[in-house]
């Protein structure tokens, strides 16, 4: 009897054994759980404030009255007459480049035409021919007064009506059949269908051109998601990528889509919006992957863990009695219970000669 009551000593205590490895197992999942920070989706307040200040900022691109107010700056800047306010008159001088070699076509383009002349000739700081406007402005003034005349002529003809040349414009010249130079983006503004109130150089400005508009609008778009993550005070890497690439791409796209609108579907492209928000998405694309692999990681370890958690307990099942038929588990049951009474029986006479 001793020994039977042994062997039910040690049942229970590889019970409780058991439990307590099962319990470690089950903690062991639950810490990867909490030290993986999964949830990075946007709340309905997010969706509400990325859609607002994207469109902010197209707006203030798009603005005309601003647009022409700018314009009228470079006019000052350029030495043209007319009726000027205060601030204009200070911008125009502070940003004063009448005069400078980089606006003298010379030879890159004997078809050079002054409607484009900023496209053909001293505006592209990517060009690597003589025409380059750092290396200009240093043979005009020096090297110090020239690298500064060359920004601020630059920053002056952003405001301009027509705009900036996107960098590398000039790597797309090709000799023409009769030997003079054009451009592959004024074949492309050619084969686009437009109104007769439309003119090339709209096309031109609206699709490759850097405005300081543009410039503002995407700023503008940029700060206010920034104070908002800072305000709610979001910590969350993938979630501040997914708002900052969505407001620059409802910044861009809307106004794609009010360009479209007022020049019968020509849109306008914001170069610098554009370049910040393919920058923005590869930012998100890369902090997506990063998580993915970390979720990949734990998921492997917790599936190598319960792999070996199965494993363990199949090859206890197996040393279980398994029954060829019901009379045969009918018969175990009927020996266990025997076993039971025997035990209590045995209990029943120790209890008695101790006189309990």
């Amino acid at each position: 009897m001793n020994e039977e009551l042994d062997i039910y000593k040690n049942a229970l205590i590889e019970i409780e054994n058991v439990s307590k490895e099962i319990e470690n197992e089950l903690n062991y999942q639950y810490d990867i759980q909490n030290v993986m920070d999964v949830p990075s989706t946007l709340d309905k307040l997010d969706y509400c404030y990325v859609f607002l200040f994207g469109m902010m900022g197209a707006i203030l691109s798009t603005n005309k009255k601003l647009k022409k107010y700018l314009a009228e700056i470079h006019d000052v800047s350029n030495d043209q007459k007319g009726e000027y306010d205060r601030f204009q008159i200070l911008m125009g001088k502070l940003l004063h480049h009448s005069g400078d070699l980089m606006d003298k076509r010379q030879t890159r383009s004997d078809s050079t035409k002054h409607f484009l002349h900023r496209l053909y000739w001293g505006h592209d700081i990517l060009s690597i021919s003589e025409d380059n406007p750092f290396y200009l402005m240093i043979k005009q003034k020096g090297i110090l007064g020239g690298i500064f005349q060359t920004l601020r002529h630059l920053i002056a003809d952003t405001m301009s009506k027509e705009g900036l040349p996107m960098p590398g414009s000039s790597w797309l010249d090709y000799d023409k059949e009769n030997g003079r130079v054009s451009n592959y983006l004024m074949n492309i503004i050619k084969d686009i269908p437009k109104g007769e109130e439309i003119k090339y150089t709209d096309i031109y400005s609206s699709l490759f051109t850097i405005k300081a508009l543009d410039v503002a609008g995407g700023t503008l778009a940029s700060l206010l998601a920034e104070s908002y993550i800072k305000n709610r005070k979001i910590e969350d890497k993938l979630r501040k990528a997914q708002i900052v690439f969505m407001v620059y791409a409802i910044n861009f796209f809307t106004e794609a889509a009010i360009g479209a609108s007022r020049q019968k579907g020509i849109p306008y492209i914001n170069i610098p919006v554009g370049s910040m928000m393919i920058t923005s998405f590869t930012k998100f694309c890369y902090l997506n992957f990063e998580k993915e692999s970390q979720l990949s990681k734990c998921t492997k370890e917790l599936l190598a863990k319960s792999d070996k958690l199965i494993e363990k307990y199949e090859s206890q099942l197996k040393e279980l009695n398994t029954f060829d038929s019901k009379d045969e588990m009918l018969e175990n049951i009927n020996q266990t219970d025997s076993n039971m009474n025997a035990l209590i029986d045995y209990l029943g006479e120790n209890k008695n000669e101790k006189g309990i």
